[in-house]
């Protein structure tokens, strides 16, 4: 899994190793079952508008509203041509119920990693973990250490 942003990569692991165990039955001799490797991105979010990159997910005070449907074209009389109206895009309206939440700092985001690896690791059950878009050494330390603390305990594990 490669590029996905990291708060749905245990759900997609748990979803393919549940898949894969359909295919690949434990007890049943089969060729290689194939490794779990994911290469989540970041976490953080591109603003098209801005040109500029930042921290996820919306504050809770922000909702995403649709705008209201574009009129109805007049129906051709030609029935070889077609009307296609595009969707108008979604717009953020601030609610005035809320008090605004800042979006996550990248420290919280980092913070946050430490989490994930594990779940990917337990729940997900990823053999390889590397890093796509906008992760850089920090993402990669963690991912290490997280690694190799798993690694001792599956060892302490298997030694008693």
């Amino acid at each position: 899994m490669n590029c996905t942003p990291p708060q749905h990569v245990t759900g997609c692991l748990t979803t393919i190793r549940t898949t894969l165990d359909l295919y690949f039955p434990s007890g049943v001799e089969v060729p290689r079952r194939p490794l779990l490797v994911c290469y989540p991105n970041s976490g953080e979010c591109w603003d098209s508008k801005t040109g500029l990159w930042s921290d996820p997910p919306l504050p809770p005070s922000v909702a995403v509203t649709a705008p209201a449907p574009a009129p109805a074209a007049a129906p051709s009389t030609n029935p070889n041509t077609a009307t296609v109206t595009a969707a108008p895009p979604l717009t953020a309206a601030a609610t005035t119920t809320t008090t605004p939440t800042p979006a996550p700092t990248p420290t919280r985001l980092l913070d946050q990693w430490k989490q994930w690896i594990v779940d990917w690791q337990s729940a997900g059950g990823a053999q390889m973990i590397g890093g796509c878009c906008r992760t850089d050494w920090r993402h990669i330390s963690l991912i290490r250490r997280a690694t190799e603390a798993q690694t001792a305990q599956t060892a302490a594990a298997q030694t008693k």
